[in-house]
């Protein structure tokens, strides 16, 4: 994890324009705001786009100065100049300014602030672009995350994706600079998405840096992995020799976190290290080839391959003095004073650690200082100086509460250990009970931890499979009560089905002396059909009449396929004049039916009866039975019929 810090420390210097190298030492020193500046280096191509994007609208005149962009702008209102242009000249003028002149251009990005909601939208995306970095390089971070925020709640139209994704990594880099990983990794997951429609390979890198960044301060190195195989799938694509150094020393050093402690990947890390080291030599980044080779140094050193190990470090080391890079300094003393250490040379271990240890201070580096002072802890312990080695456990316990909140008790051991100093054996032996308790209670408390959510899991999962297993029943019920009252070919209700629920809903009318009306019908010569033509066609004539009939059924009827080519409507609410007209439309839209789209040519004939309830009408089966009748009838004389209205007032029945 130092390794991969270092990488973004020597990105942030070198990627950044030579303009600006006091700003850099200071960021450098300070060991703030690494992410937040690293945005720079990703930054300066954001406004090649523009001028293809306005150029159409948009007067190709010189550069003017701008003393007040605003009054400059309004005052073009009234003249020839466009105040379009002028407003991307003074972004223009402010964008290289960001780094050496803060103070001028959160002035002037103030001036323009009233009016960029009346520019075109790449403008102010530039526009919220310099102002949100201007906020955030001032130290105004709630003010730089809420302005972008509120401007990018909407998502970006299409040709705009690469704007929108640079302005949410400047985000992202604004959080990471609070330290706020949870809000930096939300930020950078709905970047993302977006990488993959846009033809940026720096930005993508960048974003990418971040995320192995986030996680593997989070120690969740096997969640960086996914993001470091990204970052270096972008290497193919980056022909700048000193990109490609930092790719692949964040991949190899990456996965060197993740798998050095598994025996059968070391050879593997050692060649991705090597290629590493070879690209950075290529480069010229000599502080980079130490970073790797201090990684290489401790591939061998697990390999038990000491000498190779302490002659690789060595030359990390010579080569860190050489570029006076502090940084890497630091951890490389803490390195040697482990190889020390191994050679039984306390002496020079503790020269080392407290070398280590300064850097660590000057720097304010937490992982550093948490190793040195756990390193100078035990080798005082070594060597029974023991007062040194409660104060050096204490800091090494108060470092490592920042990330630690329940260390606390370590702290406790040592306070207690240190009025017990009159008897060495005793305090030795204090403090390893109250280790081995605090140990024990960790343990303790992650178990029950395990515990409940594994109960919680538990308990999840099985209501999750209970709703499951509801939905699937339901689903089923309605499935089968579908098939059982359905007609398989048309989809209408099926006899059964038919006559059901046309019983229940005639003794309703009948109870509500509501009129009640059947319309039924039957295809003439429908076996006829099927014989000339087969069964496909003649299914093609049942569904063909459903479908052109269908649309035209009241909602409150029921439409019904009796069997075979008979079918049944009944009509609640409707007398039989009614009922009557609506059989002439039926026929009338039937007569209309074109059989070549079945293959064939031939004309569909159907006849109708209509009937009305009467008094007699104790069940459905008697409407059914005069409808039929004059259906017969209709038949028996032929087509001298067909669209003719004929009553018969013994059963009250209609015919056409």
């Amino acid at each position: 994890m130092a390794n991969l810090l270092i990488f973004v420390v020597r990105g942030l210097w070198k990627s950044i324009d030579d303009n600006r190298p006091v700003v850099i030492r200071r960021v450098i020193q300070g060991f703030t705001r690494l992410p937040l500046m690293l945005s720079l280096c990703v930054s300066m191509p954001l406004m090649a786009a523009e001028d293809d994007m306005l150029k159409d609208g948009v007067l190709e005149t010189p550069a003017v100065s701008v003393i007040n962009a605003a009054d400059a702008i309004n005052e073009s209102n009234q003249e020839t100049i466009d105040p379009q242009q002028l407003f991307k000249q003074k972004l223009d003028e402010l964008t290289p300014l960001r780094g050496t002149d803060m103070d001028y251009v959160a002035t002037q990005t103030e001036l323009l602030l009233p009016i960029f909601k009346s520019m075109p939208l790449a403008l102010q995306y530039r526009f919220v672009f310099l102002k949100g970095h201007s906020f955030a390089l001032k130290g105004e971070s709630d003010k730089a995350t809420a302005f972008i925020k509120a401007e990018m709640a909407s998502p970006p139209p299409e040709m705009l994706k690469a704007e929108y994704v640079k302005i949410l990594a400047l985000l992202a880099a604004i959080y990471a600079d609070l330290d706020d990983v949870t809000q930096t990794l939300q930020i950078l997951n709905q970047i993302v998405p977006f990488l993959g429609s846009v033809d940026d390979i720096d930005n993508e890198a960048y974003v990418y840096m971040m995320m192995v960044d986030m996680l593997s301060r989070m120690t969740r190195f096997d969640a960086a992995l996914q993001y470091t195989d990204a970052l270096y799938a972008t290497l193919d694509k980056v022909t700048n020799a000193m990109r490609r150094c930092y790719i692949s020393g964040i991949h190899a050093n990456s996965l060197m976190n993740a798998l050095k402690e598994d025996p059968a990947q070391r050879r593997r890390l050692m060649d991705l290290l090597i290629d590493a080291k070879k690209e950075c030599d290529t480069a010229g980044e000599m502080e980079m080839v130490s970073s790797q080779l201090r990684s290489m140094s401790e591939l061998y050193l697990l390999k038990d391959q000491e000498e190779r190990a302490q002659a690789t470090l060595d030359k990390a080391y010579r080569l860190s003095l050489d570029n006076d890079s502090t940084l890497e300094l630091g951890f490389i003393y803490a390195a040697l004073a482990e190889m020390a250490i191994r050679a039984e040379q306390f002496t020079l271990a503790e020269k080392h650690y407290l070398q280590a240890l300064e850097s660590a201070k000057n720097l304010d580096i937490n992982r550093l200082l948490v190793d040195t002072t756990l390193g100078l802890s035990e080798l005082y312990e070594k060597t029974q100086q023991l007062d040194k080695a409660l104060m050096y456990r204490k800091q090494y316990g108060e470092y490592n509460a920042i990330k630690m909140q329940d260390i606390q008790g370590e702290l406790t051991t040592f306070e207690s250990a240190k009025l017990q100093l009159l008897e060495k054996d005793r305090q030795v032996q204090s403090l390893d009970r109250q280790q081995a308790l605090f140990f024990a209670a960790k343990q303790i408390n992650e178990r029950k931890q395990t515990q409940m959510r594994l109960g919680m899991t538990l308990l999840v999962g099985g209501l999750f499979f209970l709703l499951l297993w509801t939905i699937i029943s339901v689903m089923q019920k309605r499935r089968y009560k579908a098939l059982a009252q359905n007609d398989p070919l048309t989809g209408i209700y099926n006899r059964s089905a038919g006559e059901e629920l046309g019983m229940a809903l005639y003794q309703q009318s009948r109870q509500e002396q509501r009129q009640f009306s059947l319309i039924s019908f039957d295809i003439d010569d429908f076996k006829n059909i099927n014989d000339c033509f087969g069964h496909a066609t003649g299914d093609w004539v049942l569904k063909k009449i459903v479908a052109v009939i269908a649309p035209f059924i009241p909602d409150d009827a029921i439409f019904a396929r009796m069997g075979g080519e008979e079918f049944m409507i009944l009509l609640p609410n409707v007398n039989e004049e009614a009922a009557w007209a609506l059989a002439e439309d039926y026929a009338a839209t039937l007569s209309a039916i074109n059989t070549q789209y079945s293959g064939h040519d031939f004309v569909v004939s159907v006849s109708f009866g209509v009937t009305q309830a009467i008094l007699p009408d104790v069940k459905l089966d008697s409407l059914l039975k005069r409808a039929s009748d004059v259906i017969a009838f209709t038949q028996h004389k032929g087509s001298d019929f067909i669209g003719k209205r004929h009553r018969d007032f013994s059963y009250g029945s209609v015919s056409i």
